[in-house]
């Protein structure tokens, strides 16, 4: 037969005599454990600690061995606390050896602490050998994986500006695509960063760029995608990169790309980025202010630059006449007379030159005579806003046994100037797979594909090419463009018609 046990029902009494227990045996419990205590830290120990040079050494750690008990030495070095006779003292310090000392019945205990090596000696691999960290740590820097996230650039290069002593990263070119120039500790050349030429902003600059190691191979890190990147490490002395011998004399940049990230749960990432870049454009004048300006000018017999000889093909007293058909068709500059086109063209043909936006004036140099003309309005042809698109896709996972990290990247980075721009799609593929306890297994794949359109002579193209008049002809009558003022510059439109860079 199964009992059931109910307890007796509770009374004020019984509460009473509960409590009064209860506060009993808590006394007995305290008073044993100070007993027990007052046995095993029966005395005070105190001291001082000092450094080799025999300093005093403040904050310094000093704990009784296999208890909580402890204190800090205060500025003088010296400290205080309760051990038992056989207790072990431990000091420590950041930096320095630990040292134990048994009490052994002494109630004064002073400890010189003695810098540690083991630190300094901490071996850093720097290719296929390596270096005491004392003697390359302040050659060596490193930037890791969160100082390479959001870098508006397609270039791994933009993520080392003012982030590495010794290294700067002076940007000659702004055309997309293009990366920096890397030059740590001053370069070994004498113009590193190019010279300064009279009209012809910066040139004449000589190679003082860095060796690249990505993953063990030898490669330019300009089209690197950034988000495959896990860590760059900048190598900047003899003794960093003495395994590279000539080839390092300029300093060596070394990539880990990304690798599982030791998630036993597979991850999909997914990032994108858009920029977008206004150029600047300047206040020049119109083609019909030009044109006025210029026979003006001519009329007064003030001529410094010769401005209507290169309007009008050598002739600076008229605009040119023409005789044969389809001649103005072709021709470089738009400005000529309407009756001389009208005699030659007929006037169906000047009728539609007008509705096509072909402006007429009165000639300021010869009152009475309309000149036709057209305004290219060149600036706003060859300036526009460009926009970025970044697109990154990654997956990471695995285990011990194997694992794997994936990653696509696909840029269209736009041009502000005509005719510009930069495409890239990458690839990457880092696989583990351990075989045993004595051998592992790595592979590493990587894609790169990139179109990279730009100007191949910016001083023509831009400094000289867009101060050009608006009366350039931009297309001729059969719709091909026309070379314009001549091979330098040339009229944009017609250099990417029948050039392809």
């Amino acid at each position: 037969m199964t009992e059931i046990y109910a307890p007796k029902k509770w009374s004020k009494k019984n509460n009473s005599v509960f409590y009064k227990t209860h506060i009993v045996l808590c006394i007995l419990m305290l008073f044993l454990f100070n007993t027990l205590n007052g046995q095993q830290l029966q005395f005070t120990v105190t001291g001082k600690v000092t450094d080799e040079n025999g300093n005093p050494f403040p904050g310094a750690n000093v704990t009784v061995e296999g208890t909580t008990i402890g204190t800090l030495t205060d500025n003088d070095g010296n400290y205080k606390l309760l051990a038992d006779k056989n207790s072990v003292l431990n000091f420590s310090f950041i930096g320095y050896e630990k040292k134990s000392v048994k009490v052994d019945g002494k109630d004064k205990i002073d400890v010189t602490l003695i810098e540690s090596r083991k630190l300094l000696d901490e071996v850093v691999v720097i290719g296929y050998s390596s270096q005491s960290r004392s003697t390359v740590t302040s050659s060596v820097s490193t930037i890791k994986l969160d100082e390479l996230k959001n870098i508006p650039s397609t270039s791994p290069v933009q993520a080392l500006q003012g982030k590495l002593a010794g290294v700067s990263i002076p940007v000659l070119s702004g055309q997309p695509g293009s990366s920096a120039n890397i030059v740590i500790r001053g370069g070994t050349t004498l113009t590193p960063y190019g010279l300064k030429e009279s009209g012809s902003g910066v040139g004449s600059r000589t190679s003082s760029d860095p060796l690249v190691v990505v993953d063990g191979v030898f490669r330019s890190m300009d089209d690197i995608n950034p988000n495959d990147i896990e860590s760059i490490q900048v190598m900047k002395d003899a003794s960093s990169t003495a395994i590279y011998g000539a080839r390092g004399a300029n300093g060596v940049i070394v990539i880990k790309t990304k690798q599982w990230n030791g998630s036993s749960k597979g991850t999909v990432s997914f990032q994108y980025q858009n920029g977008t870049s206004i150029p600047k454009k300047y206040d020049y004048m119109s083609a019909k202010q030009y044109l006025t300006l210029a026979r003006q000018t001519w009329t007064r017999g003030v001529d410094n630059f010769n401005i209507n000889a290169m309007l009008f093909g050598g002739s600076a007293s008229a605009i040119p006449t023409y005789t044969t058909k389809g001649a103005y068709g072709t021709y470089k500059w738009t400005p000529a007379y309407e009756d001389n086109l009208v005699s030659v063209e007929g006037q169906d043909y000047v009728n539609n030159l007008l509705a096509k936006g072909w402006e007429t004036i009165d000639d300021p140099a010869n009152p009475g005579h309309t000149i036709i003309f057209k305004d290219s309005h060149y600036q706003d042809v060859v300036w526009k806003t460009a926009h970025s698109n970044n697109y990154n896709l990654g997956f990471n996972g695995g285990s011990e046994a194997a694992n794997y990290n994936i990653s696509l990247g696909y840029v269209d980075q736009g041009g502000t100037f005509l005719g510009t721009g930069y495409k890239r799609f990458s690839g990457l593929a880092n696989v583990g797979f351990k075989v045993n306890e004595k051998l592992s297994i790595t592979a590493n794949l990587s894609y790169l594909w990139n179109d990279n359109a730009y100007s191949d002579n910016t001083q023509r193209d831009l400094t000289r090419g867009v101060r050009i008049p608006s009366l350039n002809r931009l297309y001729n009558d059969d719709g091909t463009p026309n070379l314009g003022e001549g091979l330098n510059p040339r009229n944009r439109l017609h250099q990417l018609y029948y050039m392809d860079n």
